[in-house]
C-alpha cells in the first residue's frame, strides 16, 4: 500500500515505512497497521 501511495518501489516504501515508524515512536508492525486501517497515509 506504502509502494502504490507513494509511487514508489519496495524498498524505498519499506524505507519510509520504517522513518514513519520511528517519527511516531511506534513499532514497524504499528505503524503498518495504521496504514492498512488507512490511519497513516503516504501522498505522491
Amino acid at each position: 500500500m506504502v509502494a502504490a501511495q507513494a509511487d514508489c518501489d519496495i524498498a524505498e516504501a519499506f524505507n519510509r515505512l520504517k522513518i514513519r515508524a520511528a517519527a511516531l515512536g511506534q513499532t514497524l508492525d504499528e505503524t503498518a497497521l495504521d496504514v492498512l486501517d488507512r490511519v497513516i497515509r503516504f501522498n505522491k
